[in-house]
C-alpha cells in the first residue's frame, strides 16, 4: 500500500453523499460516453467528546462525497459507496480531529466547515513480461493478474480558503491467482474497504500536524514518512513559519528528491532573505539536476545576494546550459528593477 485535500452553516443538517460508479469511458446507448450515478445520504457520526483538542479550530465535514470509476472493459463492481462513507465520517469523527455539523462543536472550538471527496478507481492488469505465470506461446512469461486500486481524497474548505486542507491518497496493488480472479468483485470490494481506513488514519496525522503548531510541524519534517515531511513543509510555506527557517535548509540535503524540491518551494514562499546564502552553500557545482531548481529559488528571492550568486554562476560555471540559466536570472532581476 503506497501513498499518491461559515458558522450558519452549522444550522444545515449533516450529510455524507456515496456516489456510485460511474463509467470513466463507458459507452450510452446512443454511443456517447456515459455515466451511471446514484447518490445516497447519511448522517456523519461527530468526534468522541472524549478525545480533547487544544487548538480552537477543528474542521467540520459539512459533506462526505465518494465516486467510483469502473475501467469500461470491465463489468461494473459493486463497491458499496454509500459504507465508504458511512465507515470514513465515523473514523473520521471519532478521532477528534474532525465533527459533524448535526452534532455541534467542542465548546473552545472554531469550526471550519469543509467537503472531503473521494474517487476510487480500479483496473485489473493482465499480460506477459511479468515476474510470474506460465510461458506464452512466444516464450515470454504470463504477469500474473494484478488488481491497482487507487483512492484520491481532498478536504475542500466551505469558506473558499486557499491555506492548506490535508488529503490522503493510497494505492494498493494485490496479485491475483487465477481463482482469485474470477471472483475479484468481492475481493476488490474488500480491499477498497481497508484502503479506506488507510485514507482514514492518514487524513488525521495530517489534521494533528495542521493544528498542532510550529512544534507538530518540526516533528513532521523529520518524520520518516514523506508523505508527512512534504504536508508539513507545504503548510510551513505558506504560513512563512521563520522559527523552522533552519530546519527547512537542513532538509535541501535530503536523500529524497521531493522532500528537497518542496524544502526549496517552501524557503521561496517564506521569503527570508537569509535563504539566498543558504541555496548558495547547499548547492553544489557538480549536482546538475538539482542546481537549476536552486537558481529557479534564487532568481524568486531576488536581492543583492541573489544578483552576486547568479553571477558567479554564470562566469564560472563550466556547464553552459547553467550558465545560460544564471544570466537568464540575471536580466529578470534588472527587468524587476534589482541591481
Amino acid at each position: 500500500m503506497t501513498r499518491l485535500g461559515s458558522v450558519a452553516a452549522l444550522l444545515l443538517p449533516a450529510v455524507l453523499y456515496g456516489v456510485a460508479a460511474c463509467k470513466g469511458q463507458g459507452k450510452s446507448s446512443t454511443g456517447g460516453s456515459g455515466e451511471n450515478r446514484r447518490a445516497v445520504a447519511v448522517r456523519v457520526p461527530g468526534p468522541d467528546s472524549g478525545v480533547p483538542d487544544p487548538d480552537p479550530e477543528i474542521v467540520v465535514l459539512s459533506r462526505i462525497a465518494v465516486k467510483t470509476i469502473d475501467p469500461s472493459e470491465e463489468p461494473a463492481i459493486e463497491l458499496y459507496p454509500r459504507e465508504l462513507a458511512q465507515q470514513l465520517g465515523r473514523a473520521l469523527g471519532q478521532s477528534g480531529f474532525f465533527a459533524s455539523i448535526g452534532d455541534g462543536v467542542p465548546d473552545g472550538h472554531r469550526p471550519r466547515p469543509a467537503t472531503l471527496e473521494i474517487t476510487i478507481s480500479y483496473e485489473f492488469l493482465d499480460g506477459v513480461n511479468g515476474d510470474g505465470g506460465d510461458k506464452s506461446a512466444r516464450g515470454q512469461r504470463k504477469r500474473q493478474p494484478t488488481a491497482v486500486i487507487a483512492i484520491e481524497s481532498e478536504l475542500i474548505w466551505d469558506d473558499g480558503g486557499k491555506d492548506p486542507a490535508p488529503g490522503e491518497n493510497i494505492l494498493v496493488e494485490r496479485r491475483l491467482s487465477a481463482d482469485e480472479r474470477k471472483r475479484a468483485g468481492s475481493l476488490l470490494a474488500v480491499h477498497v474497504a481497508q484502503a479506506m481506513v488507510q485514507v482514514g488514519r492518514g487524513l488525521v496525522a495530517k489534521e494533528r500536524i495542521r493544528v498542532g503548531g510550529v512544534e507538530a510541524l518540526g516533528r513532521a519534517l523529520d518524520d520518516s514518512d514523506v508523505d508527512m515531511a512534504l504536508w508539513s513543509l507545504d503548510l510551513i510555506g505558506y504560513r512563512k513559519e521563520l522559527a523552522l527557517f533552519d530546519q527547512v535548509v537542513g532538509n535541501l540535503g535530503s536523500e529524497q528528491h521531493m522532500v528537497r524540491d518542496r524544502s526549496l518551494t517552501a524557503l521561496v514562499a517564506m521569503g527570508d532573505p537569509r535563504a539566498v546564502d543558504a541555496l548558495a552553500k547547499e548547492a553544489s557545482f557538480d549536482d546538475r539536476e538539482f542546481l537549476p531548481s536552486v537558481i529557479e529559488a534564487i532568481i524568486a528571492l531576488g536581492g543583492s545576494d541573489a544578483r552576486e550568486y547568479l553571477e558567479f554562476v554564470a562566469s564560472g560555471h563550466p556547464d553552459e546550459d547553467i550558465k545560460e540559466r544564471a544570466r537568464e536570472g540575471l536580466e529578470r532581476l534588472t527587468r524587476r528593477g534589482q541591481k
